[in-house]
């Protein structure tokens, strides 16, 4: 970094350079002080403004682009139209394509953590992990996950459905369990705890359609003491909504995808629907409709546009196969994430 990068500055100093670089706009001057301005180790700012900023992220994309050039001529042939005439992008075409938010805005975590060799944050707002092994050291490793995630600034989902319901017979004590519903609380209390720059963390819970403690998992916000550190959605397959359709029973189950389930159970299919709808549209932080049945289906469809690419890719790699499964939404649930692309620890 420059010296001019690493002066300490006052916070009115640069305030003041971020209203004269927003134009006067206090909303956007006070919101990038405070959620994207570099601090050093003792959380003085060093970057004056917001140009500081892109500065800091053109220097580290340069970094990388460099190691991409020059590009082979046999590798070059390979390139689309476009590739093969695009100039390389050094720190100051960088810059200008970020300076002013004009043509690329990255993510907040890339605004607030690229280049930042102070702390460790991750450059991903939202990942999803695995879902938890039906065990407590399952539920324990999750839990542990999300305080190591939410630290370094990231959102986070998964989903629950690998927990058995509650009822089922436990090889413990206890002799039956809980439930997945009955652990919700204590991942909600781990994002609520772990503190991002005076904010906390996110957190998307999922819950497949088919699984017996769905009820218990669509209405337990209604009581809006209960999971506020998270959001929930609702994982509905074609297999449901044609239950819907016909007016059908569907039976719920667990394990959701064993040809034997140990737990069954029938339900009015429409019934559960209008659980569903009604949930949406009453009970504060959930977006079950949205993130839970249009989502789902859409990225249902992308997984079968991709299997025509899986095999082409794949054989080209040591990848096993069957990686792209959806498994939980981001954590405010407007993309469905596969959670083999994310895995942590």
């Amino acid at each position: 970094m420059s010296n001019h990068e690493m002066k300490r500055l006052s916070k009115d100093e640069v305030l003041t350079e971020a209203l004269a670089y927003f134009k006067g706009d206090d909303l956007a001057a006070t919101t990038w002080l405070n959620k994207y301005a570099l601090r050093d180790k003792d959380g003085h700012l060093v970057e004056s403004g917001p140009a500081d900023m892109h500065r800091r992220m053109a220097k580290e994309f340069a970094r990388i682009e460099a190691k991409y050039m020059p590009v082979p001529a046999e590798k070059r042939a390979m390139l689309s139209a476009y590739g093969k005439t695009r100039e390389h992008l050094d720190e100051e075409r960088i810059f200008k394509l970020f300076d002013g938010f004009r043509d690329v805005v990255p993510q907040g975590s890339v605004m607030a953590s690229l280049g930042d060799r102070y702390r460790l944050a991750s450059l991903s707002n939202c990942v999803v992990i695995p879902s938890p092994l039906d065990s407590y050291g399952g539920i324990f490793h999750n839990d542990q996950q999300l305080a190591q995630l939410f630290k370094r600034r990231c959102g986070v989902g998964f989903d629950l459905s690998t927990l058995r319901p509650e009822g089922a017979h436990v090889s413990n004590a206890a002799r039956t369990s809980t439930g997945a519903v009955s652990f919700m609380e204590r991942f909600s209390n781990t994002t609520r705890e772990v503190a991002q720059k005076g904010r906390r963390g996110a957190l998307m819970l999922t819950m497949d359609i088919a699984h017996p403690d769905v009820e218990k998992f669509i209405t337990i916000k209604q009581d809006l003491s209960k999971v506020t550190g998270a959001n929930v959605s609702v994982r509905v397959s074609d297999e449901f909504l044609q239950a819907v359709e016909a007016d059908a029973d569907f039976t719920l189950r667990w394990p959701i995808n064993a040809k034997e389930p140990t737990v069954t159970k029938q339900v009015a299919a429409m019934e559960a629907r209008l659980k569903v709808r009604l949930l949406n549209r009453n009970t504060r932080g959930v977006s079950l409709t949205e993130a839970g049945e249009a989502y789902y289906r859409e990225a249902s469809q992308l997984l079968q546009q991709l299997d025509d690419l899986d095999n082409s890719i794949l054989d080209q790699t040591a990848a096993p196969r069957g990686l792209l499964r959806v498994s939980a939404a981001r954590n405010f649930g407007e993309m469905i994430l596969a959670p083999a692309i994310f895995a942590f620890l």
